[in-house]
């Protein structure tokens, strides 16, 4: 993965005031901080980290009230690691698990004590978590002292933070020190040891947030050597120098700027808000997911219930079986008792809505393609419509080898006309679009673009998730099916070192079919929470090793699998007069006759479990499921193939808006690029546009064609990948090796002197009294 530095710079975002809300809303003043994001390193990711735990510790609020249990997204902590990086497969498997994998959270237990003697006293906190190490899991001993609160022109205050990292043998594999002082310089140290080599990471910086200006230095390892590196900003523009090479003369001595100003970035935003329209208020969903506990072994470990299921640590929530025991965690106040029972399916309903082809011209879409008359051989491909030709062009091909599966571009492309591909007489072509959903075009489209009629159009499927007291009993498959012994034979091969990258677990005799024999229909029978077929269930086993979901991920279903149109009555399954020899076909998908049914899905990831969480009368927690918004894409160039379009998105509470289409991004020329690198060295992936923060364009409509309840969106959280800006260079003071903080790091470890050392692990705390932020 390319790694980035994260420099803590926070782009000063003045809330912009407009009539129609008011000045005082939480719209306008809700904060909004963007990181900019530049690829130098990621240096100064781990103080980046340690600021926000230590924030969202909200230790202020629990001083001198003993030992307290906090939880931290230990994600959203990561800022440089929610930039993923690398070609993305965009086809409705990864899309619908991706959505339910960005819904699930995994927070990280935290145990804290604050003590202060006095107002004029230091605040000191004691803090102990458990981490992933070099080697394994790390106990990580901080201790910290603040001695005065942040202010315009000193933006940490006054603090230092020692922390200590042991792992399982009880050696000490990290040391090291965060502190800030009264002039406002921020300094980091710290060593760790992996693999019998060292690597030392350290940074300076002095910042001023009323000016918006800052220097400083850097030092960091990398690929064995050690590298130092000076930069400097304004409100105008960020440079960089590389000052050093393992102490010697630096391998690249030329200086690199960029533009600050946010208007001239790129950004990716991982968390917007939604706002009443007319109040400006904070708009969440009804009913929410809350903290819950559960004891596994003997041990109890915290975690968090919503419409998506329970999410726990990757390690716990393995070991929580069907039936298990969970605690709504209250705060000091009495815990409620609820249930979970599990599955490892779930079953979608789709309806559909029709639209012309023209309509969805130029929007990227994916599908499966074989077509060797075409000189188009047998693959997932990239393609989009180009109404001005009428015709389809194939950009990428998925490409699988030793270390996955990767969407390639094609050199050079492919085109097919809509004439061509109706001559062929296969039917229409069924796509996943992001933004939009799954759609198919109809045969009927091909040679009709405007028409928006059933059966001879393009239909758009809209997709929930459905609670399992309504499954249908009986539901029968054609296509995309898979049944236990297609699934037991998979994980055979999985599990015996026998499988290739081209391995699934869908039945031969209805995998990417049109039509089939009697004797090859497949039929699921609703047994509580799963469906069957032969007497077992149609899903992954729970018990599979990291090792077999690491080799499954290098095959054709690293996004698990869904089957094509479940219905209820097999006779509408019907076939066309030239789909000789089939007794049932999927024709209805294709025709418009079939516009409601069902599919089943399941895979190997957490995210693919049904978890239905049940109070102490036994009935079913609705909580509110994700709401459907669309967002008209400003008509630009800047923003691609989806200028000027509508998208469909996902909002699942405050901070959570999911299913924004992306590109690779080349920073080094400041533009979207459909050649995102090579593996090892992956370009970042990027959300192809963002929604502004303005009251005219930066709303989200509850219905297609903008229609329904409108909200008002606010990003409060993301990172501005710089453009490059020749112009800066030479005009800026940068930082030099002499800026490089010292080794001043105090072992509070147990391995350190008994004055320094903090104290062992306290025993957890029964409930959790903050969790990411807020105090329960």
């Amino acid at each position: 993965m390319m790694k980035k530095f994260l420099i803590t710079i926070l782009f000063i975002c003045p809330a912009i005031i407009f009539a129609a809300v008011p000045s005082g809303s939480q719209y306008n003043t809700d904060n909004r901080e963007f990181m900019v994001e530049d690829a130098l390193n990621d240096a100064s990711d781990t103080p980046t980290m340690i600021l926000c735990f230590m924030k969202n510790l909200r230790t202020d609020l629990m001083v001198n009230k003993g030992n307290y249990l906090a939880q931290i997204d230990e994600e959203a902590c990561n800022a440089s690691g929610q930039i993923s990086s690398g070609p993305k497969s965009e086809d409705k498997a990864s899309a619908t698990s991706a959505s339910s994998s960005a819904a699930s959270k995994a927070y990280t237990d935290v145990i804290s004590v604050v003590t202060r003697a006095s107002s004029s006293d230091p605040m000191v906190a004691k803090t102990w978590l458990v981490v992933d190490g070099p080697s394994g899991p790390m106990t990580v001993y901080i201790q910290g002292s603040a001695t005065s609160a942040k202010t315009d022109s000193n933006p940490y205050g006054v603090f230092q933070l020692d922390y200590t990292g042991v792992d399982g043998n009880g050696d000490d594999v990290m040391y090291g020190v965060l502190k800030a002082n009264a002039a406002g310089v921020l300094e980091w140290y710290e060593s760790m040891s992996f693999m019998g080599m060292t690597m030392i990471n350290s940074l300076s910086l002095t910042q001023n947030l009323v000016t918006g200006t800052g220097s400083g230095a850097v030092r960091r390892t990398m690929n064995n050597s050690v590298y130092a590196y000076g930069f400097a900003y304004d409100s105008a523009g960020y440079c960089r120098v590389e000052l050093s090479k393992d102490g010697g003369a630096p391998s690249d001595s030329d200086e690199y700027c960029f533009d600050t100003r946010e208007a001239q970035g790129v950004k990716t935003v991982w968390d917007y808000d939604l706002y009443d329209a007319t109040t400006g208020r904070r708009y969440d969903l009804p009913v929410k997911g809350f903290p819950v506990r559960t004891t596994v072994g003997g041990v109890t470990y915290f975690g968090f219930a919503d419409y998506h299921g329970i999410h726990f640590d990757p390690d716990v929530i393995g070991s929580i079986t069907d039936g298990a025991s969970l605690q709504r965690d209250n705060g000091q106040a009495a815990a409620t008792d609820y249930s979970v029972n599990i599955s490892m399916g779930k079953l979608d309903k789709i309806t559909k809505t029709f639209v012309s082809l023209a309509s969805m011209d130029k929007y990227p879409m994916n599908s499966y393609m074989d077509i060797p008359s075409l000189s188009v051989t047998g693959s997932e491909y990239k393609f989009y419509y180009d109404h001005d030709i009428t015709s389809f062009v194939l950009t990428h091909n998925r490409v699988c080898g030793e270390n996955g599966c990767f969407d390639t571009p094609l050199s050079p492309e492919i085109t097919i006309t809509a004439q061509q591909y109706y001559d062929l007489e296969q039917g229409g072509i069924g796509s996943w679009v992001p933004g939009v959903g799954g759609v198919y075009i109809t045969r009927n489209a091909l040679i009709n673009a405007n028409n928006n009629s059933p059966g001879s159009s393009v239909e758009v499927e809209t997709q929930e998730k459905v609670d399992p007291a309504d499954y249908p009993p009986v539901l029968y498959c054609v296509d995309n099916c898979f049944t236990s012994s297609s699934i037991d034979a998979f994980v055979t091969k999985i599990q015996d070192g026998s499988w290739d990258s081209e391995d699934h677990a869908y039945e031969a005799n209805n995998y990417r079919v049109n039509g089939i024999p009697a004797s090859s229909l497949v039929t699921y029978t609703a047994n509580g929470l799963t469906y069957e077929t032969d007497g077992s269930a149609a899903a992954f086993p729970s018990n599979l090793s990291s090792d077999d979901n690491d080799n499954i991920d290098a095959t054709q279903i690293p996004w698990g699998m869904r089957t094509n149109a479940l219905l209820t009555d097999p006779s509408e399954f019907t076939c066309e007069s030239w789909q000789d020899g089939a007794d049932y076909c999927t024709s209805g998908l294709w025709n418009g006759s079939i516009s409601e049914y069902y599919a089943w899905r399941t895979g190997h990831k957490r995210w693919d479990k049904n978890y239905v969480v049940k109070d102490a009368r036994g009935d079913t927690v609705n909580f509110s499921k994700p709401m459907e918004v669309y967002y008209q894409v400003p008509t630009d160039a800047a923003n691609g193939n989806f200028s000027g379009k509508e998208v469909m998105l996902d909002y699942g509470g405050s901070g959570n808006l999911w299913g924004f289409p992306g590109s690779c991004f080349n920073p080094s020329t400041g533009s979207f690029t459909n050649s995102c690198g090579s593996y090892g060295s992956w370009l970042p992936w990027v959300n192809r546009f963002e929604i502004p923060f303005d009251e005219d364009t930066g709303f989200v409509m509850t219905g297609r064609n903008q229609t329904g309840t409108k909200y008002l969106v606010k990003g409060r959280f993301g990172a501005v990948f710089l453009t490059p800006f020749a112009a800066k260079k030479g005009t800026l003071t940068l930082g030099t090796a002499s800026d490089l903080p010292s080794d001043s790091t105090v072992n509070v470890g147990p391995n350190g002197t008994a004055a320094n050392y903090i104290g062992a692990v306290p025993t957890k705390p029964d409930t959790v009294s903050v969790k990411q932020g807020e105090k329960l």
